[in-house]
């Protein structure tokens, strides 16, 4: 984990902590030739030096989402992903949802591609 990363995570919250550590996890075991930075305040996923995907964490939000740049082409039968901003798309995840690591996993290689 680069230093910058870890010093974001080190200002969450702990009740937020879990669900960030937990999301960002789930999306960098999906492929390892991913890596990881920060852009404009979040963790920001790579792949071949093109961001896919990002984590949004605000302290004043009781919710974390996982948002994806190319997120409007991405498959999204239960229509999950909000935003109508450009292309990219969230999907909003609070503390005591379940993570849904098989969608997410599918989500970032559909990103990658």
């Amino acid at each position: 984990m680069k230093p910058d990363v870890q010093q974001l995570l080190l200002k969450q919250p702990e009740h937020k902590l879990k669900r960030v550590l937990e999301l960002r996890d789930c999306v960098m075991q999906t492929d390892a030739a991913l890596t990881e930075g920060l852009s404009f305040g979040r963790i920001t996923f790579f792949s071949g030096g093109k961001a896919i995907a990002f984590i949004c964490s605000k302290t004043e939000t009781d919710y974390t989402e996982l948002g994806f740049f190319n997120g409007a082409s991405l498959t999204d039968p239960e229509q999950v992903l909000q935003g109508k901003n450009g292309n990219s798309r969230r999907l909003r995840m609070y503390a005591n949802e379940k993570l849904p690591v098989r969608q997410i996993r599918k989500w970032v290689k559909e990103a990658i591609k």
